[in-house]
């Protein structure tokens, strides 16, 4: 096994189970964010990263790699993969190939963490769910406990915080930092933690992703210790402009956000170390805004300015590729549309096949929930996706109350 493998088309290998750990809220952790199950045996609170990495959890899981095998628990990966979708496996093989050798697979170190510090957060995105965001678990208990949609299946998860007291040995270990479930610029364990990474002196060897919705701007005594990090790519996560925004991301506001989006602007021309860039989400409410939004974040930031576009697989009832064909023909005739959208739009999913109208109830139930609870109106804020969806005769015969939403 070598670095050939990872950038191998005809290998399943997948280097996070080598080097990766993805902790939640609770303590529980798993190879990477996209994995299936998590190990709740083995609580990130109470043992070393070491530790639990020597768990009978990754050692099966590293064992089912090195055997050439396609483990079910990656099956969002497979997935992507089949429908001609960068995955999380092919994309992180490439990032990280610098930090694997025969030494990784001799003696698995945690090199890549992702974690935060609880479930803080001042944002209620649509998208997102209460054990990554404390503002969602009002919404998520009300959703759990309401008839019409208590069959979604929502966690519901009170608010949390999380802290961590690992080796020396562990946090010497760290390459790259992924504080990207929450808005970890709430939580003073961040700080503390970054600290100690500077003390230990390897803060020049450490690449952090900090994700945050732009709305919370932290003191300059914590942009000090960002700047003696080696690269801090600072992801704002926007996921549409204006009103769409104030809907997706809810209850933040637009004007809050592009003021937020300036500060880090002229952070980073202060300290070329701290680089912005945007992080949107594609789902079934701002598919058809993403080019817009890309302009408006090139537009203001600078030419050739770097974004990520990920896509709301989960909860299925979001995903953009559950629309009526009619409708995902109607956007796929837009040349302008963004890769990423058209791959979305044109997937063939084996776990949403023949599910999709079922699918698009949940979307309803779901929606008219939020709108109602959050005073928010679809229809408003997405007229055109509305039309074209009230248009589609099948659903407007299955949910009666479309134009209530």
């Amino acid at each position: 096994m070598g670095s050939a493998d990872l950038k191998n088309p005809k290998s399943s290998f997948c280097i996070l189970p080598f080097v990766g750990m993805s902790i939640m809220s609770g303590g529980q952790n798993k190879p990477c964010c996209k994995f299936r199950d998590w190990n709740d045996q083995d609580l990130a609170q109470e043992k070393n990263l070491s530790e639990i990495y020597q768990s009978g959890y990754y050692k099966t899981l590293r064992q089912q790699f090195l055997s050439g095998e396609r483990p079910q628990t990656c099956i969002r990966c497979w997935e992507d993969e089949a429908n001609g979708i960068p995955s999380f496996r092919q994309t992180r093989n490439e990032y990280y190939g610098e930090l694997f050798d025969d030494e990784v697979i001799k003696q698995p170190r945690v090199k890549i963490l992702e974690y935060g510090f609880g479930n803080a957060c001042n944002a209620a995105c649509i998208t997102c769910e209460s054990p990554s965001s404390s503002q969602w678990y009002k919404d998520d208990k009300a959703l759990a406990e309401n008839p019409k949609t208590k069959r979604l299946n929502r966690p519901v998860e009170k608010p949390i915080r999380q802290t961590y007291d690992w080796s020396d040995e562990d946090f010497k270990n760290l390459r790259r930092l992924y504080y990207t479930f929450h808005e970890s610029l709430l939580s003073p364990e961040l700080k503390r933690h970054l600290q100690r990474i500077v003390n230990l002196g390897v803060a020049p060897e450490v690449q952090i992703v900090l994700s945050t919705n732009g709305t919370n701007i932290p003191e300059p005594e914590f942009l000090q210790l960002l700047t003696q990090f080696k690269k801090v790519i600072l992801q704002i996560s926007i996921d549409g402009l204006y009103e769409q925004n104030d809907y997706i991301r809810y209850p933040l506001k637009w004007p809050d956000v592009e003021s937020g989006v300036q500060f880090w602007r002229k952070v980073s021309e202060a300290h070329p170390n701290i680089r912005p860039m945007m992080r949107a989400t594609i789902s079934i409410y701002n598919f058809a805004g993403i080019k817009d939004l890309i302009e408006w974040w090139q537009g203001t930031m600078g030419a050739g300015a770097k974004y990520s576009l990920g896509h709301c697989s989960h909860p299925q009832y979001l995903n953009a590729s559950i629309l009526p064909k009619l409708i995902k023909d109607h956007y796929l005739k837009n040349s302008a549309l963004p890769e990423r959208v058209r791959k979305i739009l044109t997937a063939q999913n084996p776990s949403i096949k023949d599910r999709e109208q079922h699918l698009l109830n949940q979307f309803y139930a779901y929606t008219r929930f939020l709108d109602l609870r959050r005073g928010l109106s679809f229809k408003k804020t997405f007229p055109n996706l509305f039309e074209q969806l009230k248009s589609d005769s099948n659903i407007f015969d299955t949910v009666k109350s479309l134009d209530s939403l």
